[in-house]
C-alpha cells in the first residue's frame, strides 16, 4: 500500500465511496461530474465530513473505485491523493477482495481500524470481532442508509477521543 506513513500513529479509517460519499441516484435529479465526467452526489455537509475524518486519522480508500479515486475525487473533496486498498493479485475478483486484501495489509497494525462502507458482510464483522479480540480496536460503520453525514463523524469523534493520549 503505497502513500500509507507507518509511522503516523492515528487510527486508520478506511473509505469506500459508492454508498458513503457518492449517493448517486439517492439524491435526486442533481449530480456534478468529476474527471473523467463520473457523476457523482454528495451527501449535504460531505466536504466538512471528510475534513474532519482527516483530522482523525489516516484515510484510505476502499473502494471499487480503485485508481480512479485518486484521479479527481480526491481533489473535489479536498484531500490529496491518499493509499488505497486494491485487490490482490492473486484472488481479484474475490467477492471478499476488500476484506482479503485489508486483512493483509493491515495484519500487523496494532492501531485502531476504522472502516465505513454502506453494507458489510458475515465475514467482514468476523474479522472485526477476531480483531477486537486481540485488543486491537475495529469498529465496522454502516452508513447504507443515511451516507457520510456529520452525525457519523460525531459519534466516531466521541469513541476515538478514548484512544488519544
Amino acid at each position: 500500500m503505497d502513500k500509507l506513513d507507518w509511522h503516523d500513529l492515528r487510527p486508520i479509517i478506511l473509505l469506500d465511496i459508492d454508498g458513503v460519499i457518492n449517493m448517486f441516484g439517492r439524491l435526486g435529479p442533481t449530480q456534478q461530474r468529476i474527471p473523467p465526467g463520473i457523476p457523482v452526489q454528495y451527501p449535504p455537509q460531505i466536504h466538512a465530513s471528510i475534513a474532519r475524518l482527516a483530522k482523525l486519522g489516516q484515510l484510505i480508500w476502499c473502494s471499487t473505485w480503485l485508481q480512479l479515486a485518486n484521479f479527481g475525487l480526491h481533489s473535489d473533496l479536498g484531500l490529496p491523493e491518499l493509499p488505497l486498498i486494491e485487490p490482490l493479485a492473486e484472488n481479484p475478483k474475490a467477492i471478499l477482495w476488500k476484506l482479503n486484501s485489508v486483512a493483509k495489509h493491515l495484519a500487523e497494525w496494532q492501531k485502531p481500524i476504522i472502516w465505513i462502507e454502506d453494507g458489510f458482510r458475515p465475514q467482514v464483522h468476523s474479522w472485526a470481532q477476531q480483531r477486537s479480540q486481540q485488543g486491537r480496536f475495529t469498529q465496522l460503520i454502516d452508513v447504507r442508509e443515511t451516507g457520510l453525514i456529520p452525525q457519523v463523524v460525531d459519534q466516531l469523534e466521541q469513541t476515538l477521543a478514548r484512544f488519544a493520549a
